[in-house]
């Protein structure tokens, strides 16, 4: 589910830019809408693996796209449009998918209902929730910290944050009754969430590499800074993998 999940979110990220460059210019063609298309169609086989990315994409899309047709005065119209077509698909699959496992009571879980019940689920999963984000958004935030306020512009970097900010909502507010209540299918969207966004950071982080020579002293130790956060952060990775492997720790 996350190759596709990150192959989709990035594309998208990669056609609403240039079509919505072409948009401002007047330019919208033929091969704005064909990236679309695809993009759809990636969804749809998103959505039958999983439908847990498509529950934190699509909001942060609609987010998106709203804010920044509001901030360009309806000069992204088209590109918005066909924002709302593209997700289309998706979501009569999406529809039918929550009919059959939550209405009808059709799915592996039997009959199931989905609540809010506030951290109910990621409670059970983590002892110290707020010390759990810390460790998961230190690096990312420090190599988003480290970008210019262009970059941060960009749909590469806009849409991962918002992806993770729905992910943390869904996670910490909704679950489903029945016997899998436990099993955090409202968790899903939050990991998916969190792939993506480390990956976009790690794009960031790379970038600020790249420009290494031209870089001022302070950049320099800035950028090597981040370089040891993500190193103990994957020392930590693999300390915890032992631990799961070891028996010390199940979750």
């Amino acid at each position: 589910m996350k190759p596709f999940a990150l192959w989709t979110c990035f594309l998208y990220a990669f056609v609403y830019a240039t079509s919505r460059r072409h948009d401002t210019e007047g330019a919208f063609d033929r091969k704005d809408a064909i990236g679309y298309v695809c993009v759809s169609l990636l969804l749809v086989v998103c959505n039958l693996a999983k439908p847990s990315f498509f529950q934190v994409f699509m909001p942060a899309v609609f987010c998106m796209v709203v804010v920044d047709f509001i901030l360009t005065k309806g000069a992204t119209k088209k590109s918005m449009i066909a924002s709302f077509l593209m997700v289309v698909p998706t979501m009569l699959v999406f529809v039918i998918q929550y009919g059959y496992y939550f209405v009808l009571g059709e799915g592996p879980a039997g009959e199931a209902h989905v609540v809010i019940a506030p951290l109910l689920v990621w409670s059970y999963y983590s002892e110290n929730i707020p010390y759990s984000l810390l460790c998961l958004v230190a690096f990312p935030l420090y190599a988003y910290l480290l970008s210019g306020r262009e970059e941060l512009k960009n749909p590469y970097a806009i849409l991962p944050v918002l992806c993770f900010v729905f992910g943390i909502a869904e996670y910490a507010l909704f679950a489903q009754t029945g016997k899998s209540t436990y099993a955090g299918n409202f968790a899903w969207g939050y990991y998916i969430a969190c792939a993506i966004l480390w990956t976009s950071s790690l794009v960031l982080l790379a970038k600020q590499i790249s420009g290494w020579e031209k870089a001022s002293t302070i950049r320099r130790i800035a950028v090597f800074g981040c370089c040891i956060l993500l190193l103990a952060c994957f020392i930590g990775g693999v300390y915890y993998y032992w631990l799961v492997m070891t028996g010390a720790h199940w979750f």
